[in-house]
C-alpha cells in the first residue's frame, strides 16, 4: 500500500489520536508514563542505490533507531524499537545464514504487530524516508484503528 497521508482515517483522527506536527515536548508531556512504540524506517534506507541489501545502511537505520530511542528515554518516555532490535537480528541471522530476509514485509509486520498492540502509542520521528514508508504507515493506520495516539514528530534531531 502506497502511504496516503490523506487517508480517511488519519483525516478522521486529525488533532484528536493523530498529532501531525509534535514537538519533542509534546511527546513528553503525553508520553510520560506506559510504553510507546517508535515506528522508524527501514527498507529504503537499508538498500543499496541497486536496491539491494548493504549491511552499512542497514546499521545506520538501526543506529537512527536507537538514537532516537535514546533521546526520549532520556527525557522520560519509554519506548521499544523494533527497527534497532531487528537490525540485530538481521545482521547476526546474515552472518550465520540463519536470520529472516531484511526485506520480508509480511514476516516483519506478523513480528512487529504485537508490539505495536502492547504500546499506549506510536511515535513517529523525523527519520528521512518516514512519509514514504509503507511499513510505517500501516502501524500509524492500526494504531489510529486501535484508539491508539500517533505522535509525528516534526522535526529535530534526536
Amino acid at each position: 500500500m502506497t502511504p496516503d497521508w490523506r487517508h480517511p482515517t488519519i483525516a478522521r483522527s486529525e488533532g484528536v489520536l493523530f498529532h501531525r506536527h509534535a514537538t519533542l515536548e509534546h511527546v513528553t508531556a503525553r508520553c510520560g508514563s506506559g510504553l510507546h512504540y517508535l515506528a522508524t524506517p527501514y527498507t529504503r534506507l537499508a538498500r543499496d542505490r541497486a536496491g539491494r541489501f548493504c549491511p552499512a545502511r542497514s546499521l545506520d537505520a538501526g543506529i537512527f533507531a536507537a538514537d532516537w530511542a535514546a533521546a526520549l528515554a532520556r527525557r522520560g518516555v519509554r519506548v521499544t524499537s523494533p527497527i534497532a532490535q531487528a537490525v540485530l537480528m538481521v545482521g547476526a541471522g546474515r552472518a550465520r545464514a540463519l536470520g529472516p530476509d531484511p526485506f520480508d514485509d509480511d514476516f516483519w509486520a506478523d513480528w512487529c504487530r504485537p508490539m505495536l498492540a502492547a504500546c499506549d502509542s506510536v511515535i513517529v520521528p523525523p527519520i528521512a524516508g518516514w512519509p514514504q514508508s509503507r511499513g510505517i504507515f500501516a502501524e500509524v493506520l492500526q494504531a489510529l484503528d486501535w484508539g491508539r495516539p500517533v505522535h509525528v514528530i516534526a522535526r529535530g534531531d534526536p
